[in-house]
C-alpha cells in the first residue's frame, strides 16, 4: 500500500469513525488536478483535500486547483502528515462548533 493511501485510510477512519463524517473520493479522472478527497463534517463548510505522500510535491495542475480553490473562498487542504490533517480538523471543528454555540 502507498503512503498516500495509507494516510488517506488513516484519515477516512478518523472521520467515519470518530466524528461521523465522510471523506468521499472524488474521481481523479474527471479534472485533471481536481483534489482527490471531499471531507464533509456535520456543521462545518466543505473542504477540498489533496493528498500527497509525505515529500512528494504536488503537480503544477494540482496547485492551480489550490489556488483557484483559495482564491474563490472554499476550503482546499493539501495534506501529507497524518497530524497535520487532525490539527486541521480540530480547528476547523472548533470554530464552527464554537460559533454555532455563539448563535445560540
Amino acid at each position: 500500500m502507498s503512503l498516500e493511501r495509507k494516510l488517506k485510510q488513516e484519515c477516512q477512519e478518523t472521520i467515519v469513525l470518530g466524528l461521523n463524517g465522510r471523506l468521499i473520493q472524488t474521481k481523479p479522472s474527471a479534472v485533471n488536478g481536481f483534489p482527490d478527497s471531499l471531507l464533509l463534517l456535520p456543521g462545518c463548510p466543505a473542504v477540498f483535500i489533496e493528498f500527497k505522500a509525505p515529500g512528494k510535491k504536488p503537480r503544477r495542475n494540482q496547485v492551480r486547483w489550490g489556488e483557484w480553490l483559495d482564491d474563490a473562498h472554499f476550503h482546499y487542504w493539501l495534506i501529507s502528515d497524518f497530524d497535520d490533517f487532525n490539527k486541521r480538523v480540530g480547528r476547523l471543528l472548533f470554530v464552527h462548533v464554537r460559533s454555532k454555540d455563539a448563535k445560540s
